[in-house]
């Protein structure tokens, strides 16, 4: 297992998809995988997608989007 920290640089939470790319760039092991996304709600959207597209069965991804960029109270 790897860590892979992705600090905002005092961006405003959620303005900018600094995950994605960084997902991305991620070589995976062979085999099936498990993936857990919790964050903002498009972002845990946009890379369930991405996970799904790189071969993850979708039945193994729990994203769970458990905010609203532009939402009253982020």
């Amino acid at each position: 297992m790897a860590i892979h920290w992705i600090h905002r640089d005092g961006r405003e939470a959620g303005a900018d998809n600094l995950i994605l790319p960084t997902v991305a760039e991620i070589g995976f092991p062979p085999g099936e995988g498990f993936a857990f996304v919790a964050g903002e709600a498009q972002m845990a959207k946009m890379l369930r997608h991405h996970l799904v597209a790189r071969g993850f069965n979708n039945d193994y991804i729990r994203a769970a989007g458990y905010w609203l960029r532009g939402e009253a109270g982020d």
